[in-house]
């Protein structure tokens, strides 16, 4: 869920100091100042305006429309936050097939960042300027990144495979199990659809 669409003022709790966001099906009350999220039971004032009168009493007094700004200016921050640390659609996919690359060679992840990104940049910058060196420097290659990418790649076919076998209508899978010759387990599948 976007966190900018997460906090969803309601009249009635930001006299409190607090908003709401939610959780599955069940609205969860979310401190304005602090950003604690309370319980579900917590959306009643008393126990709103219990939370402001202990960990918050220097607002107390504070009105409505106090709580209303400082809510409008978080989702300002959460929205300039979102848009600088977002990567574009061009970084992302470089950075999928880096990882892909990488995990097809059986290199180690910080290979990236320490060899394939700095020898990319030096020729892109040969061939094309500096502003597109810029531009590749721009692609996250970072050892944990490649890490998460070549751990989301498997789980994303997996997806892809369960949803093409349930939405057709018939199938049938054949497994086999056996080990080689180092004695490693090896599974085979086999999906016809």
């Amino acid at each position: 869920m976007d966190p900018v669409s997460a906090l969803l003022p309601q009249e009635s709790y930001l006299s409190f100091g607090f908003t709401y966001t939610e959780s599955g099906n069940r609205e969860l009350p979310v401190c304005v100042v602090c950003g604690e999220k309370l319980s579900n039971e917590c959306m009643v004032p008393s126990k709103l305006n219990r939370h402001l009168t202990t960990k918050h009493s220097h607002l107390e007094k504070k009105d409505k429309a106090y709580f209303s700004r400082l809510l409008s200016s978080q989702i300002k921050e959460a929205k300039v936050m979102n848009n600088i640390t977002k990567t574009s659609e061009k970084a992302l996919v470089p950075s999928y097939k880096v990882a892909e690359v990488i995990a097809r060679k059986m290199q180690p992840h910080t290979a990236a960042e320490t060899f394939i990104l700095p020898a990319c940049e030096e020729i892109v910058k040969s061939m094309l300027g500096e502003a597109a060196e810029r531009e590749i420097s721009k692609v996250p290659l970072s050892n944990d990144t490649i890490a998460r990418r070549i751990e989301d790649m498997p789980a994303d076919i997996q997806k892809q495979l369960t949803e093409k076998l349930n939405d057709g209508a018939k199938f049938a899978l054949q497994l086999d199990e056996s080990t080689d010759i180092k004695k490693k387990c090896q599974v085979m599948s086999y999906v016809r659809f």
